[in-house]
């Protein structure tokens, strides 16, 4: 069960990464002045993935504390 906490803090640490990019890409445009729907959308979807692996991480988290 160890194996899979690594795995889901390492999906968590990648999309936090992937999160922060989306965001700086997002204020780029938005300041140049050329906004796009798309970029927004690409946001949002950043988000949302990041959210979700918080709740696999906390999951797996419970699953190893229970089967201690």
């Amino acid at each position: 069960m160890k194996n899979n906490t690594k795995s889901s803090k390492l999906g968590l640490i990648i999309s936090a990464f992937i999160t922060i990019i989306a965001l700086i890409i997002f204020v780029y445009v938005r300041i140049k002045g050329m906004p796009s729907w798309t970029n927004g959308v690409i946001l949002l979807c950043a988000i949302s993935i990041f959210f979700a692996n918080i709740a696999i991480y906390k999951s797996q988290k419970n699953k190893d504390n229970n089967s201690k």
